[in-house]
């Protein structure tokens, strides 16, 4: 846990070195802090799970592809996930 945040008056060229990656950090909770955000105090109690440095770019792609086979034959089908009422529907499509 960052108990106290020791900020630098100089930029860094290297931004891997620890401490910057710790200035970093307490930049990061000192704006969480002046934004009265609320979860401020649970980044603060869990600093050790977010990364030192950021990355760049994405991972590379690991060749998997998650997908939900449809049974052979069968039609893609779109629904809305909070269908209309039969009026509100009509009403829309008058409207159009």
């Amino acid at each position: 846990m960052v108990t106290r945040c020791p900020m630098r008056s100089t930029p860094s060229t290297r931004p891997t070195r620890r401490r910057d990656r710790r200035a970093l950090r307490c930049a990061v909770l000192e704006s969480l802090k002046a934004s009265s955000s609320p979860i401020y105090e649970t980044a603060r109690e869990f600093t050790d799970v977010f990364p030192d440095k950021i990355p760049a770019e994405l991972p590379a792609d690991r060749g998997v592809r998650h997908e939900i086979d449809l049974a052979p034959g069968s039609n893609y089908c779109v629904t809305r996930q909070w269908p209309l009422p039969r009026d509100q529907v009509k009403a829309i499509d008058d409207f159009f």
